[in-house]
């Protein structure tokens, strides 16, 4: 499990950083589909971390006796 946990969280901050990266390269660009490429990445910048803490948090919460045995 804590090598799955690990692949996880390597997999959540890969992605961050490409949004980070396509966040930054859309606000350069001057173009029309620009501007709702770098709102989409911008939302995608919070959506995804609060998303994912929400899973976590929900999976600790429903699996509590697992920790037990």
């Amino acid at each position: 499990m804590k090598k799955a946990k690990r692949i996880f969280a390597l997999a959540g901050a890969v992605i961050l950083i490409a949004l980070y990266l396509l966040t930054f390269l859309f606000s350069l660009m001057d173009s029309d589909l620009a501007h709702g490429l770098f709102g989409a990445s911008f939302a995608c910048t919070f959506i995804i971390p609060v998303v994912s803490y929400a899973c976590i948090l929900l999976y600790r919460l429903s699996h509590k006796d697992d920790s037990k045995k």
